[in-house]
């Protein structure tokens, strides 16, 4: 779908349906096709996607197989890796990964974990396979992201450990003179790390060797975060590639572990109303809002207005906020996390597991001043419950039969128990001090 904007003047390709630009396709290295149009000068795509799963069995497991159905590969096509941590290694067509079974990466029920990985390559040689099956390349998306959506409540505990979007401009529209310019002034914000009173340095990081490259990240090293490069000097390192434009500038969004399933929603939904460029800049506004040059402090730079270039390159009015999920978004989104299974009983059994050790020291060490211990944690944790704990608790509840609790409910029952466990705690200290006043053991009934 192509899109013109009278303030951009550019053309967008969106949703890889084929124009008169002809790039087709949502992944990777579009400037390297011979077919490559100067018309194009803004492009979105996929350029990596990891799934997360558990118990797999063997190439007949029927997941596997029709994961990798709706990615058009033969499973009987896979070449065998060696790997000394995991179990299994296998490599479908040219890049897709699948391995699994390493001993440092169960579950928390002992179940062995699996991965499938694409990397942008994979991703591309995806498309050219739904091509030749004479599949649109949107539909073909489609089709594979409902499948792992679908896959998310079952108990596969499915998660998409990282997943790659991507805005490429090829007409200098910032360039690296001018976002160098504005990282160095700290004029931006980053919605997954607070800059206040700390060095930028910590959540920057600009590579530059010689002539061999030029590239920013901004966010979370370890979690999600922006790199912004340059894809023509990148390709040129890497094989010497071709590359069939001047200016190749690549803003590249990573989504993590948590963030990586609400993007990847995110994305679903955006392939269902046919709006994935839309989509790709609102979630990479959630990750860096470049500002226009300001009086404000670090602490409030958030206030300052976005950068006039910055809103024209990402096109959109309000960024995803994937920090501000409600309860009822994860409810409805089916992005409950995956860590137990769905029955109370396995629940239970994971904390009696994990949780009596603590709680029996705890006893021990102070036995007299137990309860009121344990009402001092539920107090502690009764600051930070939020809606992804209740989230939690309601798919546990709504299983086993349990009438749903909303928010002040829960809080309500926190309360009641904090409140009683200290009435327990003083109704024994005023029992042992009865009894050093009597010098005797009192039948005393404890009414609480």
């Amino acid at each position: 779908m192509e899109r013109n904007n009278e303030n951009l003047k550019v053309k967008i390709v969106e949703n890889g349906i084929e124009n008169d630009s002809r790039v087709d396709g949502l992944s990777n290295t579009r400037p390297s096709a011979d077919n490559f149009s100067k018309y194009t000068t803004i492009n979105s795509c996929i350029d990596y996607l990891k799934i997360r799963f558990v118990n797999f069995y063997d190439f007949e497991d029927s997941f596997l197989n029709k994961i990798l159905k709706k990615l058009y590969i033969n499973i009987d096509k896979r070449t065998f890796k060696n790997s000394s941590i995991y179990k299994v290694f296998y490599i479908f067509d040219e890049d897709v990964d699948f391995y699994g079974g390493a001993e440092t990466q169960v579950d928390t029920f002992g179940n062995y974990t699996y991965f499938l990985e694409l990397k942008g390559h994979a991703l591309r040689m995806f498309e050219l396979r739904l091509k030749e099956h004479e599949m649109d390349i949107r539909k073909g998306y489609l089709d594979l992201f409902e499948f792992i959506f679908e896959n998310f409540t079952t108990n596969r505990k499915i998660q998409i450990k990282r997943i790659d979007l991507v805005i490429d401009d090829y007409t200098n529209l910032i360039s690296k003179s001018e976002f160098d310019k504005k990282m160095k002034e700290k004029c931006f914000s980053s919605f997954f790390k607070t800059l206040s009173n700390v060095d930028s340095s910590v959540y920057t990081k600009r590579i530059e060797k010689a002539n061999k490259g030029w590239s920013w990240y901004v966010g979370s090293r370890n979690g999600t975060h922006m790199n912004v490069y340059d894809k023509v000097q990148e390709r040129k390192n890497r094989a010497n590639l071709d590359v069939s434009v001047k200016s190749w500038i690549r803003y590249e969004g990573r989504f993590i572990e948590s963030y990586g399933d609400y993007a990847f929603i995110e994305v679903y939904k955006s392939l269902l109303n046919n709006e994935f460029h839309n989509c790709v800049c609102k979630l990479l506004g959630s990750i860096l809002d470049i500002k226009e040059k300001n009086n404000y402090s670090q602490e409030d730079i958030c206030k300052a207005p976005t950068w006039v270039k910055w809103k024209k390159l990402l096109n959109f009015n309000k960024p995803i906020n994937l920090r501000k999920y409600s309860q009822a978004e994860l409810e409805q989104l089916m992005i409950i996390r995956k860590k137990e299974e769905t029955t109370a009983e396995r629940t239970l059994s994971w904390l009696n597991k994990n949780v009596y050790r603590g709680i029996s020291l705890m006893f021990l060490l102070d036995a007299n001043n137990f309860e009121k211990n344990i009402a001092d944690l539920l107090d502690k944790f009764s600051t930070k419950f939020d809606e992804t704990d209740l989230s939690t608790i309601n798919n546990y509840r709504v299983q086993n039969g349990l009438e749903r609790l909303d928010y002040n409910e829960a809080l309500r029952l926190l309360f009641y128990k904090i409140d009683n466990l200290r009435n327990i705690s003083n109704s024994n200290v005023v029992l042992d001090i009865a009894k050093k006043v009597f010098n005797t053991d009192l039948n005393l009934k404890n009414e609480n």
